[in-house]
């Protein structure tokens, strides 16, 4: 019994392995575990919503109110991936995108951009500075959790 659980243990390591960004397809003794999504965005409003509805898409938002949080959250947490908002008062997006593009050893974690800057040259400076996808607010909650899961998956 218990080298069944050992060899059921391991192939479940191999199978996430293969996912190297993602919890979406990693089971703990059959539960799947929430995918780990910072959110860094400075208006209490748009965090509580986008939390509420990806909350019930199987994800776990942890929020940050700030660039210097969320770069403190990013080292502690460990989350699968990023959401981020570019203009924000102080440490903005921008700024969060290149100290993590400065670190030595840089975080594979995909980052998004969750912006109501629409004008393209805002789209290649976040894509030159790191970022791995960019929406415009407005937004559709179901397909932001599309979106962000696609990004997992590649």
């Amino acid at each position: 019994m218990l080298t069944a659980l050992i060899d059921y243990c391991q192939s479940l390591v191999c199978r996430c392995a293969k996912h190297s960004h993602s919890h979406f397809y990693q089971y703990v003794l059959g539960r799947k575990m929430p995918i780990r999504l910072l959110y860094i965005e400075d208006s209490v409003d748009t965090i509580q919503m986008v939390k509420l509805a990806l909350e019930s898409e199987d994800f776990e938002v942890i929020p940050a109110r700030s660039g210097l949080e969320g770069i403190q959250k990013i080292l502690q947490e460990k989350p699968d991936i990023i959401l981020l908002d570019i203009m924000m008062p102080g440490f903005n997006g921008y700024d969060v995108l290149k100290a993590l593009k400065q670190k030595p050893n840089p975080l594979p974690t995909p980052i998004i951009i969750l912006s109501a800057k629409t004008a393209q040259e805002d789209i290649d400076r976040a894509m030159a500075y790191g970022a791995t996808d960019y929406i415009t607010k407005p937004f559709d909650i179901l397909l932001l959790a599309d979106r962000l899961r696609d990004r997992l998956n590649q």
